[in-house]
């Protein structure tokens, strides 16, 4: 008889016997092979690679075969994120290029100074400290079904939403961020306990539209995203430094079922090149878990009062308001920014549009 297996990595294995000469105890275990074969050729077409299962009865090629095929998915999936690398598998034909639009939720994150702490660090240790943190930022990503687009020297870019969709993205990539400054708090400890450097990061997240797909050439191909949306999120990953916070998340993320997160509204920005302004909150932490306690809820609500001044035109409450939050917290950015702005304000004769945070540079 003959029997042909089907596995998504294995275009088929042939076994040919004849039964007229066997025992029905050798049948069996051709058999048993057989579905030994079959099962584990399921596996690799799902990229279960770590449940490949071998015994005894299997034979020495096959075992060899499988434990190639494992290798090299499992290599594979080191460079391309495993979500698209399980899409890969499902198709039958060669990828081509092309894209689509659908909602997607991305993420810059950058290390803060990167650049001078190359100067002042031995190599090895900037490498220890830096492969720490990319390997706790992207587990994060990972763990909340975020797809890692690129590793920018040592920055992140990452997006949820393709090639899984998610009806709560945004909730998701938020929790990635929170996760990471809480692990991040962490790294810290045990750096300090190493005598290593501690790093920061800067995190921006946006929401939009985006064309989604495989983008490049013929020869070379990635699955990313392109849009708007994936400019303003790099603008809000770099207004952090302008503003003194960690992680800046869009209105259009805030949107997203975000109640049991804190956030700090901080009014709106303009990047350069694109006319209308950009609403926009600090990420802060969860509520009940990391960063959150009574004084940074006092002050975030504090904070929110003073804001809402500026947009029903009380400005001169508002900048009573923001000088007692100062009192509390003498070196917010934010808040020394809108302080200047409303003084300098001639009241009665100011646009909302003038307490705007401008970024000039791209």
């Amino acid at each position: 008889y003959q029997r042909r297996v089907h596995g998504g990595a294995l275009p088929g294995v042939w076994i040919t016997t004849y039964a007229q000469s066997q025992t029905d105890k050798e049948k069996v275990k051709l058999l048993n092979i057989v579905n030994d074969v079959e099962l584990n050729a399921v596996k690799v077409s799902r990229l279960e690679l770590e449940s490949l299962s071998f015994n005894d009865r299997t034979p020495e090629k096959l075992t060899k075969a499988f434990q190639k095929v494992s290798a090299g998915l499992s290599a594979f999936s080191k460079f391309v994120p495993v979500s698209v690398v399980k899409k890969l598998l499902k198709q039958s034909n060669t990828p081509t290029l092309g894209m689509k639009e659908q909602l997607v939720t991305v993420m810059f994150m950058d290390i803060e100074n990167f650049t001078g702490l190359c100067e002042k660090l031995k190599p090895s240790e900037m490498i220890q400290v830096t492969q720490d943190l990319l390997e706790m930022a992207s587990q994060k990503i990972i763990e909340t079904g975020g797809t890692i687009d690129k590793y920018v020297g040592d920055a992140i870019m990452a997006f949820w939403g393709a090639p899984e969709a998610y009806e709560d993205q945004g909730r998701r990539s938020c929790g990635s961020a929170v996760g990471l400054m809480e692990s991040l708090h962490k790294l810290h400890t045990h750096w300090s306990s190493h005598n290593l450097p501690l790093l920061n990061v800067r995190v921006g997240i946006n929401q939009g539209m985006a064309l989604v797909g495989n983008f490049g050439c013929s020869q070379r191909m990635e699955y990313t995203c392109i849009g708007d949306v994936v400019n303003v999120a790099s603008r809000l990953e770099g207004a952090n430094k302008v503003l003194g916070t960690r992680v800046l998340i869009a209105h259009s993320v805030f949107d997203s079922n975000m109640d049991d997160f804190i956030v700090r509204p901080l009014g709106y920005i303009r990047v350069k090149g694109k006319g209308s302004a950009t609403k926009i909150y600090e990420l802060v932490g969860w509520i009940g878990g990391y960063g959150d306690n009574m004084e940074t809820q006092m002050m975030i609500q504090n904070y929110k009062e003073a804001l809402q001044c500026t947009d029903t035109n009380q400005y001169s409450l508002a900048l009573s308001k923001f000088r007692h939050h100062l009192q509390r917290c003498p070196n917010d950015p934010h808040a020394l920014l809108m302080t200047s702005k409303l003084e300098e304000a001639k009241f009665g004769n100011v646009e909302s549009k003038d307490f705007h945070v401008v970024l000039e540079a791209k």
